[in-house]
């Protein structure tokens, strides 16, 4: 799905307004590129896990998920 992320926090670091896409192969039904996208960010890549929290609207990337 094609989105907007109000804002992304790593750290220090907060980055505002920023698109966002979570893909789902295959994707490419859909009309999305299956191949990757050069200024993407994989969590699984750093060795996070990834939960999208909807009730609270948050995406939660981290090493060690909290419960």
């Amino acid at each position: 799905d094609f989105g907007r992320a109000d804002s992304l926090q790593l750290g220090d670091l907060e980055v505002r307004n920023l698109p966002a896409l979570i893909k789902n192969p295959p994707l490419s039904l859909a009309g999305v590129p299956s191949r990757r996208v050069p200024d993407s960010l994989s969590p699984l890549a750093f060795g996070l896990s990834t939960v999208i929290d909807y009730r609270n609207q948050q995406l939660i990337m981290a090493r060690e998920l909290p419960d």
